[in-house]
């Protein structure tokens, strides 16, 4: 290796670390702050997390279950994320915010996962551009920002289509069967993916036999043409196998016992073709607040110029690239069963895809023949972009915050965190008021699980405070209480009117 190459290795490692630290101070700015408050799905899963790494139970009493009942028998949990959550409250503490560093972790594994991928297909500048086009994706920031499964197919997506890819440079059988099993994963990480890994898994036996047969045209269809598709097929078979399994198991949970809804082929057609509205797509975003700002698309405006270059170039470019295309177009297709419109937060897994479009797109321009004419165009959309996405975190980190307020459950958070904190500082038994509990809820029970190690005492108002106590209520004055000043959002808290207390 030369010296010239040597640097230029270490130039790219620094500037990945660069990039990293940079991207985990963008994702984890104001991380417990936006959006304000803990989503019932937030609390369920952050509590059955914070049960699972301490005895390996969720709150059913179910030891190491493959799916998780919460939210009071209403919603199953998938199991790559609850899992993934009680792993890292095994080495990080819970909290609100190690809760969601979470997705934010997940995120910049993807941004990983996306260098590699587009610098396999384009080369590492190209990578590196990728890597800033996937972290400046806004439905990235949003998802980064809340504990729901959403995100958690991203990194299988990114290693079925890496692994794909290097079979197609080394034909090692060891890469189809990593593709299979990250796919196979994936069908586990969210529900969405129920329906999109069928049609991916056909679409890449489909792909495997073309393209092995395109390469031998000549040759008649035998076992060794065959092979390839028939590895993937028997190892991402046992992921489908075990659904009736399962569905018996864990009754709704695979399935959620849905049927076609579906009155004519026409909404089929309607629902698979709105994930591809580009008023939505580009500019509205997801029709719920948790997963949109209703002014900002799933992908910023500014990139719609490359992607549709990165189309028309994939289709040039045929083999691998109109696979990538394929993957793109054919994610929502079964989504007309269950009438999916404008839910991009669904459809994460398309994101990879994307990337590499826009990055094909962004290499076209830089290596077009037209070079002053391609570097104005590009520079135009960098700018464009910059002030796209500066729009967008602006809002999001302080006039989202407000707007979706509503939406979310209260942001009680401070309240037990100085709840738990005062009573361990002084050695006190702390108690809640039992009507809180019962509103508060799924975050109730993730607090309580999070910051104190016993459960919480209830107290009703007609009840006195037992001494050495420290009481969390909705009542501002109670007879011999004292209130301690603290000016939490919702809840006071008290103690004996005859107690001293130590504020550290």
């Amino acid at each position: 290796m030369t010296f010239s190459k040597i640097n230029q290795s270490k130039f790219k490692i620094i500037l990945g670390f660069v990039g990293l630290i940079f991207a985990s101070l963008l994702l984890t700015y104001r991380l417990e702050d936006v959006p304000t408050g803990l989503s019932v799905d937030e609390a369920s899963l952050g509590y059955n997390a914070i049960l699972l790494s301490k005895n390996l139970r969720d709150q059913n009493g179910r030891f190491l279950p493959f799916f998780i009942l919460t939210i009071r028998g209403q919603d199953w949990k998938q199991p790559v994320m609850a899992y993934s959550l009680a792993g890292l409250f095994k080495v990080i503490p819970p909290s609100q915010y190690s809760l969601r560093l979470g997705s934010v972790m997940v995120a910049l594994i993807s941004l990983g996962l996306v260098y590699l991928f587009v610098s396999r297909l384009l080369g590492s500048k190209i990578g590196f551009i990728a890597g800033l086009v996937f972290i400046t994706i806004p439905i990235i920031m949003i998802q980064s920002h809340i504990a729901h499964e959403n995100i958690m197919p991203l990194p299988f997506v990114l290693v079925w289509l890496i692994s794909l890819l290097l079979y197609e440079k080394n034909k090692s059988w060891k890469y189809l069967v990593l593709a299979s099993v990250s796919l196979g994963i994936s069908f586990y990480s969210y529900r969405s993916m129920r329906l999109i890994v069928p049609v991916w898994s056909v679409l890449t036996v489909v792909y495997l036999v073309l393209s092995n047969y395109l390469l031998k045209p000549k040759n008649k269809i035998n076992l060794n043409l065959i092979k390839p598709s028939l590895i993937f097929s028997l190892s991402i078979l046992p992921f489908f196998i075990i659904t009736p399994w399962l569905e018996f198991k864990y009754a709704g949970a695979v399935f959620n016992d849905r049927n076609a809804n579906f009155k004519y082929y026409y909404d089929f057609f309607f629902t698979y073709l709105s994930n591809f509205d580009p008023s939505h797509l580009f500019v509205k975003g997801d029709t719920t607040i948790w997963h949109s700002t209703n002014r900002h698309g799933m992908f910023l405006l500014s990139t719609l110029p490359l992607f549709i270059v990165g189309c028309y170039q994939a289709i040039r470019r045929r083999g691998f690239w109109l696979f990538i295309l394929l993957s793109f177009s054919t994610a929502p297709l079964l989504f007309g069963l269950v009438d999916s419109v404008h839910r991009f937060s669904r459809l994460l897994a398309i994101i990879p895809s994307f990337v590499a479009l826009v990055s094909l797109g962004v290499n076209t321009l830089l290596n077009n023949k037209a070079k002053i004419l391609s570097r104005i165009t590009l520079l135009i959309i960098v700018i464009l972009s910059i002030f796209n996405y500066y729009d967008f975190v602006n809002y999001y980190w302080y006039d989202y915050a407000e707007f979706s307020r509503a939406s979310f459950c209260p942001d009680v958070h401070s309240s037990y965190k100085t709840l738990a904190k005062l009573s361990k500082q002084n050695k006190l038994t702390p108690y809640i008021e039992s009507g809180i509990y019962e509103i508060d809820s799924e975050d109730a029970q993730f607090f309580e699980a999070a910051y104190f190690n016993k459960p919480l005492t209830r107290w009703r108002a007609e009840e006195s405070l037992p001494p050495n106590s420290i009481l969390m209520t909705q009542l501002e004055a109670q007879p011999h209480l004292k209130e301690i000043n603290l000016n939490l959002p919702f809840y006071h808290l008290l103690i004996n009117e005859n107690q001293d207390l130590k504020i550290e």
